[in-house]
């Protein structure tokens, strides 16, 4: 990336990581989020086992799910049960990721703007953002990715 550029003409294709790990929809929870955590990600794209993506999981999936097994441990106390928060933990943490990705995949092609990726980000309030050509996973895009790209050309 030139710094002469402004930050307008800067594309998805000149930010983007082009080695995209991706997860399995099979991958346990306990599994994707420790991948998550060990290498410092916010999400991955989900794929089926012919290699299509499936979906999207990211840290906000496993904090939705957090909040899940908070509500059904309260849930279960109202109702006079003696249900764990760690009990709950390890019951969902054996289960495939595909039960917490999210379906909808917005993805974006490596020609767009990087300043429209920010637009869609801030309105829909998305972060990863998987980049597709011709069908076909070619990169991935995050938060970090559009930050470092718009303080770079600031």
């Amino acid at each position: 990336m030139s710094e002469e550029r402004e930050f307008s003409e800067v594309l998805v294709a000149d930010i983007m990581t082009e080695c995209v790990e991706v997860v399995n929809k099979s991958m346990l929870i306990s599994q994707v989020a420790h991948l998550m955590l060990r290498e410092r990600v916010s999400g991955y794209p989900v794929v089926n086992d012919d290699g299509s993506i499936a979906g999207i999981v990211t840290l906000t999936d496993l904090f939705i799910l957090l909040d899940k097994i908070s509500e059904e441990v309260e849930k279960g106390k109202s109702e006079g049960k003696k249900i764990q928060f760690h009990d709950k933990i390890i019951e969902y943490k054996e289960r495939a990721v595909s039960e917490i990705m999210s379906n909808s995949v917005f993805s974006i092609s490596p020609n767009v703007p990087v300043s429209e990726v920010v637009s869609i980000a801030a309105k829909k309030n998305m972060h990863t953002f998987p980049v597709v050509k011709d069908g076909v996973l070619v990169g991935i895009v995050g938060r970090h990715d559009i930050l470092n790209a718009a303080f770079l050309y600031a």
